[in-house]
């Protein structure tokens, strides 16, 4: 049995755990994201958690008893466990804090949104040693001989990451435990034998270098990067997870390529829980124009660069691959079936 927040007593024993992992910046989209999951999750299938790294005892006790409520768990972690890293490399500690029962794991970003069922993705068969993850932006630009291809391969060259090719995000990770820990110390070690200064993409560049054949490509319905709205392929791979990823965020208010729709669930959610409102930041006037205008520059650059270019070929390529992959996976795993 599993303990968590005192206020939230119902044992929680599916063998996947929907995981989110947070510190006090974060907390607030991540409990929209939670939500989510939960309601598009069979509860009979997964549990959703959220690990909360920091200690701010009015958070722990608004966040807590909303997730009590919701039926989402809410765990308190110390820095320790993750060795006092920053909480993006959260997910290479996974074995640490997520107990043992939970064999199967999703893990998943804060700055993301759930719009469809996520049972496809927590049935499916991941192989023992393992994990799931969809194709980041580098990987469908790195063999261009434009300026940004150009110095993502050097770097990638500089780090010692070889796979550019084959680069994934880490945002949205499905994952056998079973090998996990493996990859995940591995790639912890690697970012801390690089500088800083070499570091850019945190966990990310030490799973990338790391992982070789143990990451298995995932679709990009599962973690769909906002700015591909740029890229006229929303249609076509038809997304079930939305990854917000860059600054701004929906959170912080409407702007290109997303609309009212995506800043509505946040603004809902206070509307429900008012106690939320000192936990969502807020962008001065100024700050919003100067945002709002720098991303309708991006989406008249980005439809241009990914959209009315090879690159969105190159996506859908890699998304019609994906998705067989993803079919015969959910076949291998029939819904009556422990994952």
């Amino acid at each position: 049995m599993v303990s968590f927040d005192t206020k939230n007593t119902e044992p929680l024993l599916n063998n996947c755990c929907i995981c989110f992992a947070t510190d006090a910046g974060y907390l607030f989209p991540a409990l929209l994201s939670a939500i989510q999951a939960r309601t598009h999750s069979s509860r009979s299938v997964a549990d959703v958690v959220i690990y909360y790294f920091a200690a701010e005892p009015r958070a722990e006790e608004d966040f807590g008893n909303i997730c009590m409520r919701e039926n989402i768990g809410f765990i308190r972690v110390g820095l320790d466990v993750i060795e006092q890293s920053q909480t993006p490399y959260a997910r290479l500690f996974l074995d640490r804090f997520v107990p043992a029962h939970y064999t199967q794991l999703l893990y998943v970003d804060s700055d993301t949104q759930i719009v469809g069922s996520l049972d496809p993705l927590i049935r499916a068969d991941v192989p023992v040693g393992h994990f799931l993850a969809a194709a980041d932006c580098v990987a469908f630009l790195t063999d261009e001989v434009a300026r940004r291809s150009r110095w993502m391969r050097g770097y990638l060259d500089r780090i010692g990451c070889q796979n550019s090719d084959n680069y994934f995000n880490s945002g949205v990770l499905r994952i056998n435990r079973n090998g996990w820990t493996a990859v995940a110390s591995q790639a912890h070690a690697f970012c801390r034998s690089l500088p800083s200064e070499f570091n850019r993409f945190w966990d990310q560049d030490g799973l990338n270098a790391v992982a070789g054949s143990a990451r298995l490509p995932m679709s990009l319905k599962w973690n769909f990067p906002i700015f591909m709205r740029n890229c006229r392929v929303e249609e076509q791979v038809k997304p079930i997870v939305y990854h917000f990823s860059s600054s701004p965020k929906p959170w912080n208010g409407n702007f290109p390529p997303w609309n009212q729709r995506a800043t509505l669930p946040y603004v809902e959610l206070i509307q429900q829980y008012p106690e939320l409102a000192q936990y969502m930041p807020s962008f001065s006037r100024i700050r919003k124009m100067k945002y709002f205008l720098q991303q309708r520059m991006k989406r008249c650059h980005e439809t241009l660069a990914w959209g009315l270019s090879s690159r969105r070929k190159r996506i859908l390529e890699y998304e019609s691959l994906a998705a067989v992959r993803q079919l015969c996976s959910e076949k291998r795993a029939t819904p009556t079936e422990p994952i």
